[in-house]
C-alpha cells in the first residue's frame, strides 16, 4: 500500500522514501529466516549458543567445589566441636573434683571450728579454775605473811647471822619504845630483792605484835619529821640511811600495791596503804576507802 505524497513534495523525495521502506521490509524478512551469521550483525543483540554451552559445562564443577567447601567446613566444625566437647567434659570433671574438695574442706573447717569452740570453752573453765587456785594460794600466803614485817635499807653485815638480825629487831623496837622478847620473834631472815639490795623479814608469834610495831613506826615518824627512823638510831656504822618498816606482802600484793600507788598519784587519790596484806585506796579525808583486789579494780575506781 502506498500513500499519496503531500502536495508540493518533489518526486525525488518520494522515490527516496519508497526505497527506505523497501529496505526495511527486506531486512525484517531476512531476520525472520535462518540467517547464517546472526552474531556478526551490527546493532542486533543475539545470545551466543557457544557461550551458553560453556556455562552449562562449568556449572557442575562450580557446584562440586561448593559441596567440597561445605564438606571441609563441616569436618573442621566437627573437629572443633569434638575438641570443645572434650574440654567441657574435662572442665565438668574438674568442677566435680573441686566441689568434692570444697565439701571436704568445709567439713574439716566445721570440725576444726567445733574443736576450737570446745577448746575455748575448756580454756575458760580452766582459767576460772586456775584463778580459784591462785586465789586460794594467795590467801594462804597472805595468812602466812600476817605476822611478818619487812625491814628495808638495813646494810648487810659481813658474816651476818640470825642473832645479828634479832639484835636489829630488838634495837629497833627499843627506839619505838616497845619491848620485844626473843621468844616473840618466831623467825628472822634476809631475802634478796629482784632489782638489787635485800630486806630483813621478821616473823612474830602474833599478828598483834606486828601491828603494834607498825603503828609505833608511823607515830614515831610523824613526831620526828626531821629525824625519822634511821640506821644511826640502832647503832649501825656508816652512812646514815632511813629505815622503812612495812607489813610483808605476797608477790601479787606487792605488784598490786605498786600499781595502786602509781594510780593514786596519777588520779589525785590522797591515800594508798595496806592492811593485813590487802591494798586500799582513799581519794580524800572522810571519803569511802576502796579495796583493791585486782588490776581491774583500779580501772573501775576512775569515775567517768
Amino acid at each position: 500500500m502506498r500513500r499519496t505524497p503531500p502536495p508540493g513534495m518533489s518526486s525525488a523525495a518520494s522515490t527516496a522514501s519508497d526505497s527506505e521502506t523497501t529496505r526495511t521490509s527486506n531486512t525484517a524478512i531476512n531476520l525472520s529466516g535462518s540467517y547464517p551469521n546472526l552474531s556478526s550483525m551490527d546493532g542486533v543483540n543475539v545470545p551466543s549458543r557457544n557461550l551458553k554451552r560453556k556455562y552449562d559445562n562449568e556449572l557442575p564443577n562450580f557446584m562440586q567445589e561448593i559441596r567440597d567447601l561445605l564438606e571441609e567446613s563441616k569436618a573442621q566444625s566437627e573437629i572443633k566441636f569434638t575438641s570443645l566437647q572434650k574440654s567441657m567434659t574435662e572442665i565438668i570433671a574438674q568442677n566435680t573434683e573441686l566441689k568434692k574438695s570444697i565439701e571436704f574442706m568445709n567439713k574439716q573447717y566445721d570440725d576444726i571450728k567445733i574443736r576450737l569452740d570446745n577448746t575455748e570453752r575448756d580454756r575458760k573453765v580452766d582459767r576460772t579454775y586456775i584463778n580459784q587456785l591462785e586465789d586460794k594460794v594467795e590467801n594462804l600466803e597472805r595468812i602466812l605473811c600476817l605476822s611478818k614485817i619487812e625491814i628495808r635499807n638495813i646494810p648487810r653485815k659481813e658474816g651476818e647471822s640470825k642473832e645479828d638480825l634479832r639484835n636489829i629487831v630488838s634495837d629497833t623496837a627499843k627506839v619505838l619504845d616497845i619491848n620485844v622478847e626473843r621468844h616473840e620473834v618466831k623467825d628472822i631472815f634476809r631475802v634478796n630483792k629482784k632489782g638489787g639490795g635485800s630486806s630483813v623479814i621478821a616473823d612474830f608469834v602474833s599478828v598483834s605484835m606486828k601491828e603494834n610495831i607498825l603503828q609505833k613506826v608511823r607515830s614515831y615518824n610523824r613526831k620526828n619529821t626531821q629525824a625519822r627512823l634511821n640506821t644511826a638510831h640502832i647503832n649501825i656504822r656508816g652512812d646514815i640511811k632511813p629505815i622503812y618498816l612495812s607489813e610483808c606482802l605476797t608477790m601479787k600484793s606487792q605488784r598490786l600495791f605498786f600499781l595502786a600507788r602509781k594510780f593514786a598519784s596519777e588520779n589525785n587519790f590522797k591515800f594508798c596503804w595496806t592492811s593485813l596484806g590487802k591494798v586500799f585506796l582513799r581519794q580524800k579525808e572522810g571519803s569511802q576507802h576502796i579495796l583493791i583486789k585486782s588490776e581491774d579494780d583500779l580501772k573501775s575506781s576512775v569515775k567517768p
